[in-house]
């Protein structure tokens, strides 16, 4: 199973590059949250 936090630090540079001009704190808040989600299956 594919981590959320691998999908995120696979694709966040391009996302910022195109969308960082339209994102509010909320975003940056919940990109943060992303990289650091965890499952009981995989926690590290």
């Amino acid at each position: 199973m594919i981590r959320l936090a691998s999908v995120v630090a696979s694709f966040e540079a391009d996302f910022l590059a195109k969308y960082r001009h339209q994102l509010r704190s909320e975003h940056y808040q919940a990109l943060a949250a992303m990289k650091q989600c965890r499952t009981k299956d995989c926690p590290h």
